[in-house]
């Protein structure tokens, strides 16, 4: 809550975000966590309410719902703790109650292929182009990507070219990343951190693994 209203009462916040669910903090928490339920058994994972995930689910429910917050929201933690389930969750409940929404899911790294293995043609150029420019945008396990590509003999980084627009265009994004801020600035650059600062929300992702067998203890 007190970063939530440190975002609100920040001076750079200077119009409302786009998009926002028409819905109470409190009936976007219930949706958002059976979104999430019925994630989780529908994959490997079990999920498992700690108070570090509800505190983090808290937040994105707000995010949803309230849009004087930041245009994006960057999902950060280790390994599987639900970072990527929490934001195909946002992104169904978002589908499901609002249709017509304009909502896309891709990983870092097939973003980061759509320039490198077509090297640079037009069909890998107009994709990456309409994943730029879409609505609302997740982008799943940033990092695991090569920072940078090499495109006829040039070095291209394309996920710092697409968070560089979505930022300039103040185009609603969550991000999910097992990197820290120190790595962040590392692989991208201090310009582009920096700009993280101000684009994003960030919801620090803790708690137990969700990745346990079914049946396990």
């Amino acid at each position: 809550m007190e970063q939530v209203m440190k975002y609100l009462e920040a001076k750079t916040i200077m119009k409302v975000r786009s998009f926002a669910l028409p819905y109470s903090k409190e009936e976007c928490v219930r949706m958002l966590t059976g979104a999430v339920k019925k994630t989780t058994s529908e994959s490997y994972s079990m999920y498992e309410e700690t108070n570090e995930f509800k505190t983090a689910l808290d937040t994105c429910a707000e995010w949803l719902q309230d849009n004087r917050l930041p245009d994006g929201i960057l999902l950060q933690g280790l390994c599987g703790n639900g970072k990527t389930v929490l934001a195909k969750s946002m992104m169904c409940l978002a589908i499901l109650t609002c249709p017509g929404i304009q909502w896309r899911f891709a990983t870092a790294k097939y973003i980061s292929d759509l320039i490198s293995e077509h090297n640079g043609d037009e069909s890998g150029r107009l994709e990456f182009e309409r994943i730029c420019t879409t609505p609302i945008l997740t982008v799943d396990d940033l990092g695991v990507e090569p920072p940078a590509v090499r495109v006829y003999g040039d070095f291209k980084s394309p996920l710092v070219d697409l968070l560089t627009h979505r930022y300039a265009q103040r185009l609603p994004t969550v991000v999910t990343t097992n990197l820290s801020n120190k790595q962040l600035a590392d692989i991208y650059g201090p310009r582009l951190k920096d700009r993280f600062s101000q684009f994003f929300m960030v919801v620090h992702v803790w708690g137990s693994s969700f990745r346990k067998c079914q049946g396990t203890p």
